[in-house]
Order: C-alpha cells, then sequence, then structure tokens
C-alpha cells in the first residue's frame, strides 16, 4: 500500500533524530567523453567500475546514500551534463557497482508522474523521475510501488529521495539505506553511445526448399547498415552461399546466418538466424503395361515409367501365380498374381509409393482328342495357346456313354487297353477333368455330343476390371443332340467367398457316348470396402497460414484400389477434407478430417493451447493472412490487459500476405503472459504470448 509524502516524512523525520548522515562531496565536473561503447540494455548487476570507465563513461557525480539528493537530485545531475545518464549504486568505495541502468538524460530525468507511480521505458529499464518525490529504475516491463522510494520486491531496482533531509532508499534488495554511510550512488555520464542494433531476416525462406533450387536471403539492420551473410558448418553438405544467394545442394537443414558488424555508432548486432529445410526429392512408379493373356504357362515382361533421377526401378511379384526372372514374369498356377514396382529412397531422393498391378491367372485351355485303335483308346491332351506346360490328371473313357476305364495323362496321353465292341454303332468319347491349373476339355468321335452352357448372375454387375460386389450364381443349361441325356443337367453353384474362385467344370453325357464339358473361370468377387485415409493434415491441428496439401490413401485387400480422391469443405477457420476411395470392384468408403488455420499468427514461434511461446531478446515475424487491409500492431499488454496502444502498421508480404518485424524485449519472461494485438479491418485479433 502507497504512502502519502506527509505520512513518509514524518516517518523518515523520526528516523533522522537517531541518524548523523556522512557526506560526502560530488565529484568535480569532468569532462565528457566523446563516444561509449558500453551501453547495457536493462538494470546490471555487479559490474566491475573498470567496465564502465573502459567503456567510455566518466564518473561525475557521487554520495553516500546518507546524503540527501536535493529536491530536484541537484547534488547528483548539477556536474553531470552529458547527454546520457548511468545511475549506479554500490558498496563504499567498492571497485564493483552492485547495480546499474543507463539510458538517455533525457528519459532518465525528465519528470514522471511518479505519484501514481507512472515511468518511462527506455533502453531496457522502466525510468520514474519526480522533484520533491524520488529518482530511480526497475527492469522493462515492471511495475512500481512508489511511497516516495519503490518498495516492490526485487533486486534489479534502484531509488534515491528527490528531497533535502534523507538520503537514498535502495539498491537492489538492500533496502532502507536512508542513513547509510557504507552504500552510496554514482552518477556517470557520457555525450555520445555506441548503440546496440539488431538484425532481422526479412525474406521469406522457402518451406521445404527443393534441391537444386535457390533462394536469396534478405536481412535488414535496425541501423540501416548493409547485413552480411554465411552459413553454420553444419550446413555446408546441405547448401552454399554467393552473397545472399543460397544454392540447395543436398536434402537437411541449411541454417543461414546474418550479421552485421557495426561501425563507429553501432556495436556488432547479434547474429540472427533462419533454418531452413531442404527436402527429398519425390520419386514416382508406374507400370505402364498390362499382359495380352495371364493364363498359366504364359510370359509378361512389364514396362514401367518414372520420374527422372534417384534409384532404378525394381520389379517384383506377390502370390504363389507367378514368379519373375529377368524382367519377365511367368505365370505357374491359377489364382492371383501382384506384378510390384518400387524406387528406394536414398540420400536425396524419398523413396517412391509402390506401384501395383493385380492379375487374375486363369487356368490354361486344353484340346482333347481322341484315336480309336484295334485294342486301345488314345487320348491327347494339349495345352492351347497362350498356355504352356505339360498337364496332368486322368481321362475317363466312355462308350456308348458308360465309362469303360480311366487312364492318367502321361507327356500328354492318355491310354487305354480297351477294345470297342463290334456289329452295333457306338459313341466312344474321351474327358479330361482338368487340373488346378489347367481346364478340362472332351472330345467323342461317330457319335453328336449334347451341349451344356453356363450362365452367369450377381446382384451387382461386373465392373470393368471384371470383380463382383455380390455372391455369384453360375447355372447350367443342357441340351441333348440326338439321344437323351444320361443324367440331369448340373445343378446350379452360388460363389460367395471374396477373391478368385476354383474354375468350375461340369460335363454331360448324352446315351449314345456324347460328352458335353463347360468351364467357367476368373470369378473374382470382392465384398468388403477398400481403406480410406487422409494424410498430409491432421485432424485438430492448427496451421499457422495454410495448412499443407492434403491427400488420399487408400488400401484394399482383394481387388485393390482403382481410385482416391478428396474433396475439401472451409467454413470459418475450419477446414473438412473428406477421402472417398473406391476399389476395382466398386466398393466405396471415405474417412474425413478437420483442421484449422490461423490468419494472424506468430512466424517461428511454438504454438500450443492457444499460446505462443517467445523468447526474450529475440525478433519474430507477425504475419496476417487474409483479404482484409493493411493490418496495425498494438503494443503488447501484461494479460489481463487488452492492448490498446496502435504501433506499426504491417508491411505488405505478398499477395492477400502482410508481415511486421516485433522485437520481444527483454524482462517480458517476468511476467506469466502478455496478450499482444493485431488489428485487421475493426477485428482486434489478441495473440496470447509467454516469453523464457
Amino acid at each position: 500500500m502507497s504512502l502519502s509524502r506527509r505520512v513518509l516524512a514524518s516517518i523518515v523525520s523520526a528516523a533522522l533524530v537517531a541518524v548523523v548522515p556522512v557526506v560526502t562531496a560530488p565529484a568535480a565536473s569532468a569532462a565528457v567523453p566523446e563516444i561509449a561503447t558500453y551501453y547495457p540494455s536493462g538494470p546490471q548487476k555487479d559490474v566491475p567500475v573498470s567496465t564502465v570507465t573502459a567503456g567510455g563513461w566518466t564518473q561525475c557525480a557521487v554520495k553516500t546514500m546518507a546524503e540527501p539528493a536535493g529536491a530536484a537530485g541537484e547534488k547528483l545531475l548539477s556536474t553531470c551534463t552529458g547527454n546520457y545518464i548511468m545511475l549506479a549504486g554500490r558498496a563504499a568505495g567498492s571497485n564493483t557497482l552492485s547495480l546499474l541502468a543507463a539510458a538517455p538524460r533525457a528519459d532518465a530525468t525528465s519528470a514522471t508522474d511518479v505519484e501514481n507511480s507512472r515511468t518511462r521505458l527506455s533502453n531496457g529499464s522502466e525510468w520514474y523521475f519526480g522533484p520533491g518525490y524520488s529518482w530511480g529504475f526497475a527492469p522493462a516491463g515492471s511495475s512500481v510501488s512508489l511511497s516516495i522510494c519503490d518498495v516492490d520486491d526485487g533486486d534489479q531496482r534502484l531509488c534515491v529521495h528527490n528531497i533535502t533531509y534523507t538520503g537514498g532508499y535502495r539498491i537492489g534488495n538492500r533496502l532502507g539505506l536512508n542513513g547509510s554511510t557504507d552504500y552510496e550512488v554514482v552518477v556517470y555520464q557520457a555525450d555520445k553511445v555506441k548503440e546496440n542494433q539488431t538484425v532481422t531476416i526479412t525474406s521469406t525462406r522457402p518451406d521445404p526448399a527443393s534441391i537444386g533450387s535457390t533462394y536469396t536471403v534478405a536481412a535488414t539492420a535496425s541501423s540501416t547498415l548493409p547485413a552480411s551473410y554465411s552459413l553454420t558448418d553444419t550446413s555446408k553438405d546441405v547448401c552454399s552461399i554467393d552473397g545472399a544467394t543460397i544454392t540447395f545442394d543436398h536434402a537437411g537443414s541449411c541454417t543461414v546466418n546474418a550479421d552485421q558488424a557495426g561501425d563507429d555508432s553501432y556495436n556488432a548486432a547479434p547474429t540472427a538466424t533462419e533454418t531452413i529445410t531442404v527436402a527429398k526429392t519425390a520419386q514416382t512408379a508406374t507400370i505402364d503395361s498390362t499382359p495380352t493373356a495371364a493364363v498359366v504357362g504364359a510370359t509378361y515382361t512389364p514396362t514401367t515409367s518414372g520420374s527422372a533421377g534417384g534409384s532404378p526401378t525394381v520389379l517384383g511379384v506377390e502370390g504363389g501365380a507367378c514368379t519373375l526372372a529377368d524382367g519377365t514374369v511367368t505365370f505357374t498356377h491359377a489364382g492371383q498374381c501382384t506384378v510390384t514396382a518400387d524406387r528406394a529412397g536414398s540420400e536425396d531422393f524419398s523413396a517412391a509409393t509402390q506401384a501395383r498391378q493385380e492379375l487374375v491367372v486363369d487356368r490354361a485351355a486344353t484340346k482333347t482328342t481322341l484315336t480309336v485303335e484295334p485294342d486301345r483308346l488314345v487320348a491327347t491332351v494339349a495345352v492351347e495357346a497362350p498356355g504352356a506346360g505339360n498337364p496332368g490328371g486322368n481321362v475317363d473313357f466312355l462308350v456308348g456313354g458308360t465309362s469303360v476305364g480311366t487312364a492318367e495323362v502321361e507327356d500328354g496321353r492318355a491310354v487305354l487297353a480297351y477294345a470297342v465292341p463290334s456289329g452295333q454303332s457306338r459313341q466312344v468319347a474321351a474327358s479330361f477333368a482338368g487340373t488346378e491349373d489347367f481346364a478340362g476339355s472332351s472330345t467323342s468321335v461317330t457319335r453328336n455330343d449334347p451341349s451344356i452352357t453356363a450362365s452367369i448372375s450377381s446382384p451387382s454387375a461386373k465392373s470393368a476390371a471384371g470383380w463382383y460386389r455380390a455372391p455369384v450364381t453360375v447355372s447350367f443349361t443342357c441340351t441333348p443332340n440326338g439321344a437323351p441325356l444320361a443324367s440331369a443337367c448340373p445343378a446350379p453353384v452360388t460363389v460367395g467367398a471374396e477373391g478368385v474362385a476354383p474354375a468350375i467344370t461340369r460335363s454331360i453325357a448324352a446315351t449314345d457316348g456324347g460328352v458335353a464339358t463347360v468351364n467357367v473361370d476368373g470369378i473374382a468377387i470382392d465384398r468388403s470396402t477398400p481403406r480410406a485415409k487422409v494424410t498430409g493434415v491432421k485432424a485438430g491441428r492448427s496451421y499457422a497460414g495454410a495448412a499443407p496439401r492434403a491427400r488420399c490413401a487408400a488400401r484394399d485387400a482383394v481387388s485393390g484400389v482403382d481410385s482416391c480422391t478428396v474433396s475439401r469443405k472451409t467454413k470459418g477457420s475450419r477446414t473438412t477434407v473428406t477421402a472417398v476411395a473406391t476399389d476395382r470392384a466398386g466398393n466405396t468408403s471415405r474417412a474425413s478430417v478437420t483442421y484449422s488455420t490461423r490468419a494472424v499468427y506468430i512466424d517461428g514461434a511454438r504454438y500450443s493451447r492457444g499460446v505462443y511461446s517467445v523468447k526474450a531478446g529475440r525478433a519474430y515475424r507477425l504475419v496476417v493472412v487474409g483479404r482484409s487491409g493493411r493490418p496495425v500492431y498494438y503494443d503488447a499488454e501484461v494479460s489481463p490487459r487488452k492492448p490498446f496502444k496502435r504501433d506499426h502498421a504491417f508491411k505488405r508480404a505478398g499477395r492477400n500476405r502482410w508481415a511486421l518485424s516485433v522485437l520481444m524485449e527483454n524482462g517480458m519472461q517476468r511476467q506469466k503472459q502478455w496478450n499482444l494485438g493485431v488489428k485487421t479491418g475493426s477485428t482486434m485479433n489478441v495473440l496470447k504470448v509467454r516469453a523464457r
């Protein structure tokens, strides 16, 4: 609680009854040096006197804390005429200044409204000066509680009384020094100071950069002196620099330094850096060809294409229905064969998304011919082109529709020792039942064969890729061709399992010995929906300015993915991306991701739960994205106060883009949170900031 001046005067007068101050005469006025190279920002602790004097400052006044400074500090200021003032406190006679701060004389000694604890921020310190009251400083951003002198906690606060009846009050955490001769206040002066400067990188770095591209970095020094540019040692394997032009040679992180060495009026600026991620170059792989026929025994040489550079394309096969050798695929069995094309990643190239070609391998067709000899029946089973191989299995021989024996196929022939009875016309037939990889076939001589046909029905139509999305029913129609059938026509067969079904073979015999066979191959069923997801953006994520490109990713374990597309719907700052995937059978699925974007943000600051984390003493780039007019920056206020003081307007940084560099001053970390303001049109956008 602040005390009135009258109450404090009574307290101080009572204290003086027991204290006899020791008065030290102020130092004689000394010549003011031309320029001081030591000009620290904000309160400094435990600084050697030699650092101050070697830095170009001249002592112009000194007094103990027991000696009054005068009603307007004249005993400290009358001999100090320099344009810059340094106010310091120390143990009497010490070579180390316990606490000091420096500022232009006009800022440090011009009257402020001290009765209402008003301060003036200058060179990193909050200054206050009131004739008949007090003179002192506190850290930037700090408030002061003045009962004539500042009584707030803190070890970076100094205060002396501007009154005629008592001396100073505090140096850092040492309070109540009014009558002390063990501590003293010292004033130094300088006519000019070598000012500090900062460098701010103003160019917009590529994010990310691509290998082989260039980027011209630009930076501005607060002194307006030209900046110079270099790379960190760890970046020289990633990028190279020529003047201000950076060439990105390899993937990795490239860190650029911007410096300003200073001159007679400015100290060297702290190095400003920016790190640019150089992305790996994407690779693509595509299978361009399709097989003429995918049947057992046939071969297929896939052709591929892809993006330039990077790794070679490597072919592969999956599934037990095919093999790969020297770039040629051989279909070895009926079933599923997947041809793959891959390109491996490297130091500068990312691995390509695998190209996959899903193929259904059918059984090879056969043709059976029959020769009747005097004492045997000979059936030759040949594989029809484009198939190949030597089928095994058995051939059933029939005479007059009745089986007379079975023989195994060896080297393409089945031989049965049998003499056809003479004396009447008979129908002789040979029926090859088929195997896992070879379709059945039959033939007959001297007899007319019946006919058997198969028809396919399903609740869903067959897709262009040859897949069904529902069970398939195979029905048979049998027609006698002269003689009646020896048995009923085969019953319908329903196929419901996913994948490529085994081939269906049915035969019918006539009573005169004729035989007919029908084969149904390649019934492929996929009743499952593909898995779709959105990649590139994350659900619930808040992106600064613009979000990454959203992509559709999908997998289908049965028929394979036919298409994968994305659509967007934006409302306010929220965008919903929906991925829709369709497999080769026509099954469809979808997935959605919702994220948000921030039109006003602090570039380079970590953003979490609505608060930006910044580093005190570092400049950051405020960015506004949108079609509104030129935004205006409002000075930060300690939370929960809202920004109200209008500051700089933003500069155009591209189409519908504005930017402004803002320095997060030292001392901001002493407050838990700040509210920074950016006004766009009539809307005040408040950004919550926490300094460290």
